[in-house]
């Protein structure tokens, strides 16, 4: 055979191996590809199925202990989101206003409920007497009356229910029991812890911090 058939055969062959690893090449990367796309589909949805969706708040990761508390956390009722457009809870498009089912509902997020207004000196004196003396928990839900869509109405409701028509209004267990007079009385003459266990029913666990505030 002569050296030029035998360069024209080597040629061939050398063409031939090429086409063969470019044919596995584009045929790996496809694979590639795909196995990527389906691990990015089942990443997706792991990570959307770890999510818990709270009041409209997404808490990243809930599977944890830590971030259940969060999650727990984020139940808050001022009457107001984050933006601060004011909302109730229970509202739905092109229907009228229930004052019983949105209290109802706000009494289901804790044993501890105090209906406030964030300018009302009493309101802040409740407040500040539960904060810095007791450690309620669950933490109590605190609804900012004057930040409510309808807090007029809600308040009104509230008053014929209880007979207090004035803010602060405690309620415990689905009970008013009382104003900022009343309960800073009752801490006054040392029954406050006793009868904040009682109301709670074991649902409120209570405790009062060693060193008393000055409020």
């Amino acid at each position: 055979m002569s050296n030029r058939k035998i360069r024209l055969s080597v040629f061939a062959v050398a063409i031939v191996v090429g086409v063969l690893i470019l044919f596995q090449t584009f045929h790996y990367s496809d694979d590639f590809k795909m196995a990527t796309a389906l691990l990015g589909d089942d990443t997706k949805e792991n990570t959307e199925a770890n999510n818990i969706l709270v009041s409209n708040t997404v808490v990243q990761g809930a599977n944890s202990e830590d971030k259940l508390q969060e999650a727990n956390s984020v139940i808050k009722v001022s009457g107001e989101d984050k933006e601060g457009s004011r909302k109730d809870l229970t509202e739905k498009p092109g229907e009228q206003f229930n004052p019983e089912k949105e209290f109802m509902e706000i009494l289901s997020f804790s044993p501890v409920v105090i209906f406030s207004k964030t300018y009302c000196p009493y309101s802040q004196r409740l407040k500040s007497l539960l904060k810095n003396d007791y450690e309620l928990t669950p933490e109590p839900i605190i609804v900012e009356l004057d930040k409510h869509k309808h807090g007029a109405e809600l308040q009104t409701y509230i008053g014929q229910q209880s007979g207090r028509r004035t803010v602060p209004n405690l309620y415990v267990k689905g009970v008013s029991r009382g104003g900022s007079d009343d309960i800073r009385e009752l801490h006054d003459k040392g029954e406050l812890l006793d009868l904040l266990t009682t109301w709670g029913n074991k649902s409120l666990k209570v405790t009062k911090h060693s060193v008393p505030s000055n409020s």
